[in-house]
């Protein structure tokens, strides 16, 4: 079964809506795919409204977590937990009510800084996005021809280390997503542990309670794709994979890129 089990929506950071996704899907030859939307399941649970029998769609969920030892945030994929999934819901709630916080904040510095930008501007591009993320406040800027791209010179310099929208979330453990993703009936899975830099924590991560791990992502070459796999059969781990399609926010593969036999 051809499966894409990582892609975002309109839900979080993508430009896409569910009908996109799932009209993309179909034309890209997936089987099965996941909505795996940051710190919400909403558009899984819109997917599932929408989809008909000749796709399978499961559960899915990307949660932010703050790794205390790596001082690094970590993403943790989570899927076919139950439809009301309150434990997850209640550990990202804070997320996201932090994320709209925080791009209230960025939107009045890049205003302060004398760019013509606000609130309205950025929540005629956040669609039926459950917070507000940087792409919808670069979407503006570009529309106003502040910068041309999403991840230039302008994001670099403003968003990104040392920069005056540079702002930290304090997220939840490692060990509190996997414990609300199993409580949910869920599996929990290390998303992309090559770009999130994470790979050689596998032990700890699999002591935590960690069922899987991604194996097959957009950023990971061959040698790091075996080197997942070597890791998933010592410890016994799922193997998912995905292309972690954003639609025009991002610059990842089109869906079903990476899509793999699993």
């Amino acid at each position: 079964m051809n499966k894409d089990w990582h892609i975002h929506s309109s839900y979080s950071d993508s430009s896409r809506s569910i009908e996109e996704i799932i009209a993309i899907s179909k034309i890209r030859g997936c089987n099965s795919i996941s909505i795996t939307d940051h710190d919400t399941f909403e558009g899984t649970l819109e997917a599932l409204k929408h989809n008909d029998s000749e796709m399978e769609v499961i559960t899915g969920i990307e949660i932010s977590t703050w790794d205390r030892t790596l001082n690094r945030e970590i993403h943790i994929l989570g899927y076919h937990f139950n439809l009301e999934a309150t434990k997850i819901k209640q550990l990202c709630e804070n997320t996201l009510k932090q994320r709209k916080e925080i791009a209230y904040k960025q939107v009045e510095v890049l205003k302060n800084l004398g760019y013509d930008i606000s609130m309205n501007d950025v929540y005629q591009n956040q669609k039926n996005s459950t917070t507000i993320y940087k792409q919808h406040i670069l979407k503006v800027l570009i529309e106003k021809e502040v910068t041309d791209q999403y991840y230039g010179t302008f994001y670099k310099t403003m968003f990104k280390s040392g920069g005056p929208c540079l702002m930290k979330l304090e997220l939840p453990s490692i060990e509190d997503a996997i414990n609300a993703i199993h409580q949910d009936g869920g599996i929990a899975v290390l998303a992309h542990p090559f770009n999130s830099q994470c790979i050689k924590e596998i032990h700890r991560y699999h002591q935590l309670g960690i069922d899987g791990i991604e194996t097959y992502h957009s950023s990971h070459n061959q040698k790091e794709v075996a080197i997942c796999h070597e890791l998933a059969l010592q410890y016994k781990l799922i193997e998912t994979g995905g292309s972690d399609n954003h639609g025009e926010y991002g610059n990842e593969p089109e869906i079903g890129t990476y899509i793999k036999q699993i």
